[in-house]
This record gives structure tokens, sequence and C-alpha cells, in this order.
């Protein structure tokens, strides 16, 4: 087996790391104590690598004949996994290693329907693991890169808890990453028996943050002003999934309305009812964060 600490010494060292893959070219699968590989180490590696040493060994390691995104390591993380939950380490890793990663992957096969151990998908995690840069309130968008790169991001899959994407996007207030994760087509109804859905989600926040601005204007007025800033976001979203639940009704009175007009022409409705040949619970979090604002994955 390889150890870690062999791994790690190569990602430092660009001319061993190609020699070592040129001889053995299964070395880019194989896996350490921890059940890491060389894909799982590079997506942290903008922590300590340089942009070039940064850009040749990542184009080396992802588009090795034999490199393997699947793999997971001992807490269930494939190197998709890992790289999303590095994305919160340093800006590089979500505007270059990143979306790197996601292209390659989908060459490669991967599914983004793959939860780890702990029941999150890659979106999941990268919905909630943004690198915010100090004083600026600017994020990068890591679900918009996986809903932009990937064909099937896994947008409506539900975590163990009983969780998509826009729930957790909601839970933490990632605003940015609840809009594209909206704009992809995230069902606002989707959920599991134990946890509200998105749609209940936001109408339960919103009631939260009414509540407590109506109690602590006189008291605090600095929080005031940061929860209204919270309101009017989530009325923005609960605006725009009020526009989805109307279309979707349109769509389905529409449709209704066709079937009956076609019921009054038999030989036609026989015809198109022929067979065709072919054919870490989150609820309720969102009140710790109001205070930490931080993810707790």
């Amino acid at each position: 087996m390889v150890s870690s600490y062999d791994l790690l010494h190569l990602l430092g060292h660009f001319s061993e790391l190609k020699a070592a893959l040129t001889d053995n070219p299964a070395l880019v699968a194989e896996q350490d104590e921890t059940g890491k590989t060389l894909l799982h180490y590079v997506a942290n590696a903008a922590r300590f690598l340089g942009s070039p040493a940064l850009s040749q060994t990542l184009t080396l390691l992802l588009t090795a004949p034999e490199r393997n995104f699947n793999i997971q390591d001992d807490n269930g993380n494939t190197p998709m996994h890992y790289a999303a939950l590095c994305c919160k380490h340093h800006p590089k890793t979500g505007e270059y290693v990143f979306p790197a990663f996601i292209k390659e992957a989908v060459k490669n096969g991967f599914d983004f329907s793959k939860l780890n151990d702990e029941g999150y998908t890659v979106l999941h995690l990268a919905t909630t693991t943004s690198f915010e840069f100090p004083f600026s309130g600017i994020s990068i968008n890591n679900a918009a890169t996986v809903l932009n790169h990937a064909p099937e991001p896994g947008l409506n899959v539900l975590s163990t808890a009983g969780k998509t994407a826009l729930s957790y996007a909601l839970c933490h207030f990632r605003f940015q990453e609840a809009t594209s994760l909206l704009q992809a087509g995230a069902d606002v109804t989707l959920t599991s028996q134990n946890e509200p859905c998105p749609l209940d989600l936001i109408d339960e926040q919103l009631g939260y943050f009414h509540n407590i601005v109506d109690k602590n204007l006189a008291e605090n007025p600095e929080q005031h002003e940061n929860y209204q800033a919270i309101i009017v976001e989530l009325d923005k979203l609960k605006t725009t999934m009020d526009s989805i639940i109307e279309h979707e009704k349109t769509k389905s009175s529409a449709k209704v309305l066709a079937q009956g007009k076609i019921s009054d022409f038999p030989l036609l409705a026989a015809s198109r009812k022929a067979p065709v040949s072919v054919d870490s619970p989150l609820r309720g979090d969102f009140r710790d964060d109001v205070k930490v604002n931080k993810l707790n994955l």
C-alpha cells in the first residue's frame, strides 16, 4: 500500500510524480492508509502549490489514463466530494481546481448522485462550502459550477437526512446558490417524510425572522438591519418559488383541458392510449447559522 506521505511528497515534486506515473500508470488510483488517492490530495493542492506547479500537476493527474473519480476514501468521499469540501479553504480551489475536476469527472463517467458516508452528494457540499473573500461579502458560487458543467448534477437527489441541495442552500443562507438551483429547475416541493420541503422551509424562515425583528427592534438595531437584509433575500426566493408553483399549476390545468378535448374524439383518444413499441439533520439549523454563519457538515 502506498502511504499518504509518499503521495504528498510526489505532489510536491512534479518530475518525480511524472516519472512515477510513467513507470506505474495505476499509481493514480492507488489508495493510502486513509483510502485517499492522488486525486483526493491534489483537490486541496491550491493550499500548498503555486499556480504554475498546480496547473501542470492537475493536467497530469486529471488526464492520466487510469484516473478514477469514483474511488471513495474511509469517509466515503470520492475525489469529487473532497474537491467540493476543499473549496472553502482557498479561492483557487473554487475558481480553478473544482471546475477542472468536474469537467474531467464527467468525461470519466462520475456519478454525481453518489452519497458519501455522511449522506451528501457533491452538489450538496458545493452548495454550502463556497470560499468567502474576507470583508468583501463576495463568495464563489460552487453550486453554479456544478450545474454549468455536469449534465446530470444530481439536482434533486435527497441526502440521507432527506434534504435536497436547495434545502441546504436555504438552511445556510446561500442565496446565490439557491437562485442558481431554482434557475436549474430544482424541485421546491421535494423532501422526505421527516423534513420540510424548500417551499415550507422558506415560509418557516420568514416567520422566524419576522418574529425576532418585531421583538428585537428596540433592543438591537444593528442586528435588526442584518435580519431585514435576510428577509429581503428570502422574500425574493419566495416570490420565485411561488412563480414556479403557479407555472406548474398552469401547465397542469392546460394538460387537463387538452385531455378533455381529446376525449371528445374517441378514436383519437384511443390512439393516444395505445402502447408504443419504443421506449447531519439540518432542519432548524438556520437559527444557529444566524449567530455563527458557519457550515457544520
